[in-house]
């Protein structure tokens, strides 16, 4: 596979594991702040979605960026020895 449509892969896969981390650590508990300030509701802590059986989205996530780095470095190892 060319090394073009791969960065693109790349790319995109950090983006999306960026929107869920900023999403459930930031945008949602200061929407569920809000909500309940505005209702007038008993506080309550959010409860971060991903960290839900053990942080395992997180591990898995971590997992497929690290061997995807690691193909990444052993593609640039190559490429600078053939040149």
């Amino acid at each position: 596979m060319p090394a073009q449509p791969l960065l693109k892969v790349r790319l995109m896969f950090a983006r999306l594991y960026a929107a869920i981390v900023a999403c459930d650590f930031i945008i949602f508990p200061i929407g569920h702040a809000a909500y309940q300030a505005y209702f007038k509701i008993a506080y309550t802590q959010w409860q971060p979605i991903t960290l839900q059986g053990g942080g395992m989205l997180h591990l898995a996530m971590g997992a497929i960026i690290g061997v995807q780095m690691w193909h990444w470095r052993q593609d640039q190892n190559t490429q600078g020895q053939s040149s």
